[in-house]
């Protein structure tokens, strides 16, 4: 970056090798006129991950969670190999709670999954809670979560949301 006199004004500098630019809208997959900044053209791309959300061109605002599942298999893999010797299915889905969980609900409350997304997300838990009490799916997942006490993402996400939306308006709103 260059700094100029105090007389005159900062000029930011700007790495267009770095930059990309999507359309979120009804004409997100129309061809666009190149986008120039400072020189540099900058790039239309599909997806783009910001802060470690994935976000989608689409004709609405859409995140893909893929990343998110890969990480949560990954911290329960490396867990369940871990905790397997010790032979606890009770230990091992408290550290799929404390460790793994966090992988799923990152940027939920802000990123705003829709319900096929949460119902993958859900998806990956009961895969890994039928892997640690070595069962099938169906009623025997739902009932290990019933009897571990295991809250379902839906709502975990829902109260995340709560939780964010409380906090946004106690901080923003102002008293008229």
């Amino acid at each position: 970056m260059e700094y100029y006199t105090k007389t005159s004004a900062y000029r930011p500098q700007f790495n267009t090798t770095k930059s990309v630019a999507m359309r979120i809208g009804p004409r997100y997959d129309a061809v666009c006129a190149d986008l120039t900044l400072f020189g540099g053209i900058i790039q239309y791309v599909q997806s783009l991950k910001y802060l470690g959300v994935c976000i989608q061109a689409n004709k609405t605002f859409v995140c893909n969670f893929d990343h998110v599942k890969a990480k949560f298999y990954m911290t329960f893999n490396c867990i369940y190999a871990k905790s397997f010797a010790g032979n606890s299915e009770l230990i091992t889905t408290e550290l799929l709670c404390s460790c793994c969980l966090p992988a799923l609900l990152y940027a939920t409350e802000s990123s705003a999954p829709q319900a096929s997304d949460i119902n993958k997300l859900n998806n990956c838990i009961n895969t890994a809670v039928a892997k640690i009490f070595r069962v099938s799916f169906g009623d025997n997942v739902d009932y290990i979560w019933q009897m571990t006490g295991l809250t379902s993402l839906r709502v975990l996400i829902s109260e995340r949301c709560s939780r964010f939306l409380s906090n946004y308006v106690s901080r923003h709103c102002f008293e008229c």
